[in-house]
């Protein structure tokens, strides 16, 4: 998928710099996954990274052993399911101010661990509603058309700093590109409501929209929002130098990166459909 792959390699530039690009013989474990407060089963996806500008097929892991452990002592055991993805063996939900960190387990014998994690429980959307603007019809010029956009309203708890991530959804499916990636913190909004007009995203009339609001660590935050300035501006004028993108996991007996990120999220959803 185009949007898998342009991250990929955003990953890949952020770890090495330009003048250190990885080559097939040095590919590093690339590790992706959420863990969230949803009782359903959990996912983390494995793969290699390639050599710059390889025209191979992903490189998926599929033999490795993975659990995913908690502060209270508990373990949920993974099993691969096809292209590195991996399922939890039962549904379960993230609970909130746990803790949670993934142990994998290589063929090797070398383990990757990733840091700790608390899910802090995410405040509900209040009310999500729909505006539109105008624009001329690509079919004709002469007629103006309707461009329908979503309006989500919340409310942040003022305790502590907050960190999100938006998801957005049309006729339940992701807009899943870089540049669709929304994460704010609440700097400018703290312990007050807000509302987000989420304008770069087009509905028309009948579709259904749904947006998650998603709680993340500080750590999180920081790490999707650097690997968005990487992947959407690559290539541009206004491009961002690479710069290493430290993720949150690492191998227990050895200083080899690893790449990606093993993240918790406390999730909110809601959806309303343009009538």
């Amino acid at each position: 998928m185009k949007h898998i792959l342009t991250i990929s390699l955003a990953i890949i530039l952020l770890a090495c710099g330009t003048d250190d690009l990885p080559t097939a013989s040095s590919s590093f474990l690339v590790v992706e996954g959420w863990l969230t407060d949803q009782d359903t089963q959990q996912y983390v996806r494995l793969s290699r990274s390639q050599e710059f500008l390889s025209s191979e097929a992903n490189r998926f892991v599929s033999d490795a052993e993975i659990q995913v452990r908690s502060s209270r002592n508990e373990q949920f055991t993974f099993s691969h399911q096809s292209n590195g993805l991996y399922l939890s063996d039962i549904p379960f939900a993230g609970q909130p101010y746990n803790s949670y960190w993934i142990r994998i387990s290589m063929p090797n014998g070398s383990i990757v661990e990733s840091n700790m994690e608390m899910i802090q429980p995410a405040s509900e959307i209040d009310s999500l509603a729909f505006d539109f603007y105008l624009r001329p019809s690509e079919e004709d010029p002469q007629i103006d058309e309707k461009v329908y956009y979503p309006i989500a309203f919340a409310k942040d708890e003022g305790s502590a700093r907050n960190y999100y991530r938006w998801k957005l959804y049309k006729n339940d499916t992701l807009f899943s590109d870089p540049e669709y990636l929304v994460l704010l913190s609440d700097r400018f909004f703290d312990g007050n409501a807000y509302q987000n007009d989420f304008t770069n995203f087009e509905y028309q009339l009948g579709d259904k929209i749904t947006v998650e609001k998603l709680e993340i660590s500080q750590k999180a935050y920081e790490y999707l929002s650097l690997l968005k300035s990487q992947t959407t501006t690559l290539g541009t004028v206004s491009s961002v130098s690479p710069a290493p993108v430290k993720g949150n996991l690492h191998y227990l007996s050895s200083t080899t990166q690893v790449l990606g990120y093993y993240g918790v999220a406390s999730v909110r959803q809601d959806s309303l459909r343009i009538n």
